[in-house]
C-alpha cells in the first residue's frame, strides 16, 4: 500500500504476518483498566487534584480512556460477530459479561453491604433498595445500598454498562438489517455521528471539559472501532499515521464538544497499538475484574481510613487488593466460563435447531421470502465487507471474550 512517499502494509496484512497473534490488545485492556482505577482513586481522595487532572494539560489523555475502551470493544466484537451466528454471538456476549458482573454485585451487596450498613441485618435484607441493587446484573444500574456509607455511591464504574448494552443493540440491529457488511455506510454513519454529535453538544451544552465524557461519545467510539475493522484492508499500518492520530486526538479532546470528532483519530491509534506484537501478558486477562471491583474497594478503604488516605497511598493499596479480586474472578469465573465456549455454542445450536422453522421436521411448508431471510440471518455468521477468511477474523483476542 502506497502512503505518499512511504510504503505501508495494511492492518490486515500485519495481522496476516503475525497470524492473528497480537498482544497489544491485552496491554491496552489492562492499561486502560488501571488508568480508570487511578482516576477514581484520585477522585475519591482528592477532588481538587482530580479537577486539575481533568481540566489541565492532562485532561485530553484522561478523556480518551473510556472512548478507547469502547473502540477496542467495537473492533474486536465485530470480529466475533463474523465468526458466529447471531444467536451464538449474543450468547457469547452474555457468558462473557454477566457471570463476573453478577459475582461483583453479590459480593458488594452481601459482603461490603452487610459489614458496613448501619441497619440491622433483617432491615437491610428487607430493604427495597437492597433488592433493587441486584438489577445491576441486567444493566439497570443502582449505585447505593441501604445504610452503607450514608447512601453514597458504591459502584460508580458501572455507569458505562447501559451504553455498552446500547452498542450491542446497535451491532445486532445493523447485522439483522444486513447493514454491518456495508462498510461505506458504516463510515458515513460514523462521520455523520461525529459531526452531529459535536454540533448538538455545542447547542445543548452537553458535558464538556469540566464534567464527564458523554455516553454518546462512547457509543460513537464503538462504531469507530467497527468501521476500522471493516476497512482494515485499506487502512495503512504506519507509525507516522499513528503519531499524527495521537496528536489529533489530543487536540480534539482538548476542545469543548470536539470529543465526538476526536474518536476518529483515537480509533486508529487504539487499533494500531492493539496490533503490536508484545511479550505475552503472563497473568491472563484481569482487565474486566479490575474494572468491576476497583471502585467499591477504593471507596471502602477511603471510608474506613476516615478520609485520611492520600491518593498516592490509596492507589497502590487498591491496585494490590483489586488485583487479588481480579485474579480470583479470572481464575474461578471468567476463564472457566470461556473454556466452555464450545459447549455454549453447541447448546445454542441445539436450541436453534429446535426453534428455527426450517429445522422443525413436523412442519414442511415452505418459508415465505421474509421468513427465509430471517432464518438465514439468524443461523449463519455475518460476512465481512472485505474478506470473510481474513486473518483478522481469526484474531487471537478476547473479543468473544472482551
Amino acid at each position: 500500500m502506497k502512503l505518499g512517499v512511504f510504503e505501508a502494509q495494511s492492518l490486515d496484512q500485519v495481522m496476516a504476518a503475525r497470524k492473528g497473534h497480537t498482544t497489544g490488545f491485552d496491554y491496552l485492556r489492562i492499561g486502560l483498566s488501571l488508568a480508570v482505577l487511578f482516576v477514581h482513586c484520585l477522585w475519591i481522595s482528592d477532588v481538587a487534584g482530580w479537577q486539575w487532572l481533568w481540566s489541565s494539560w492532562t485532561g485530553p489523555v484522561e478523556r480518551s480512556i473510556l472512548p478507547a475502551f469502547f473502540i477496542l470493544s467495537g473492533y474486536l466484537v465485530l470480529g466475533s460477530l463474523f465468526r458466529n451466528s447471531m444467536p451464538q454471538f449474543v450468547a457469547l456476549r452474555v457468558v462473557r459479561l454477566v457471570p463476573a458482573l453478577a459475582v461483583e454485585i453479590v459480593l458488594t451487596a452481601l459482603g461490603f453491604g452487610l459489614v458496613f450498613t448501619t441497619l440491622s441485618t433483617s432491615d437491610y435484607l428487607r430493604s427495597p433498595e437492597f433488592h433493587a441493587y441486584f438489577l445491576n446484573i441486567i444493566g439497570y444500574i443502582h449505585y447505593t445500598l441501604p445504610g452503607v456509607f450514608g447512601g453514597q455511591q458504591l459502584n460508580v464504574q458501572l455507569w458505562t454498562i447501559p451504553y455498552e448494552l446500547e452498542c450491542y443493540v446497535l451491532i445486532v440491529t445493523l447485522a439483522l438489517l444486513g447493514l454491518v457488511q456495508r462498510r461505506k455506510l458504516l463510515l458515513s454513519l460514523l462521520i455523520f455521528g461525529a459531526v452531529a454529535g459535536a454540533a448538538l453538544s455545542y447547542r445543548n451544552g452537553w458535558p464538556t471539559l469540566q464534567s464527564v465524557v458523554s455516553g454518546r461519545v462512547l457509543v460513537l467510539g464503538f462504531l469507530a472501532g467497527m468501521t476500522i475493522y471493516q476497512f482494515r484492508d485499506r487502512i495503512p499500518y504506519n507509525k507516522y499515521v499513528f503519531l499524527a492520530s495521537c496528536a489529533a486526538t489530543y487536540m480534539l479532546f482538548a476542545i469543548p464538544h470536539m470529543n465526538f470528532l476526536g474518536v476518529i483519530p483515537l480509533a486508529y491509534a487504539t487499533v494500531y497499538f492493539g496490533t503490536l506484537k508484545l511479550p505475552k501478558v503472563p497473568f491472563g486477562d484481569l482487565s474486566y475484574g479490575v474494572y468491576l471491583f476497583h471502585f467499591p474497594i477504593a471507596f471502602t478503604l477511603y471510608q474506613v481510613s476516615g478520609g485520611a488516605l492520600a491518593w498516592w497511598e490509596l492507589t497502590p493499596l487498591v491496585i494490590a487488593i483489586t488485583g487479588l479480586f481480579a485474579m480470583g474472578s479470572w481464575t474461578l469465573i471468567e476463564h472457566p466460563t470461556l473454556k466452555r465456549k464450545k459447549q455454549v455454542l453447541a447448546f445454542v445450536d441445539r436450541a436453534m435447531a429446535t426453534l428455527m422453522p426450517r429445522n422443525r421436521k413436523a412442519r414442511q411448508a415452505p418459508l415465505s421470502p421474509s421468513n427465509a431471510r430471517w432464518v438465514a440471518v439468524m443461523a449463519a455468521p455475518a460476512k465481512a465487507a472485505n474478506d470473510a477468511e481474513s486473518p483478522a477474523l481469526h484474531l487471537v483476542d478476547t473479543a468473544d471474550i472482551a
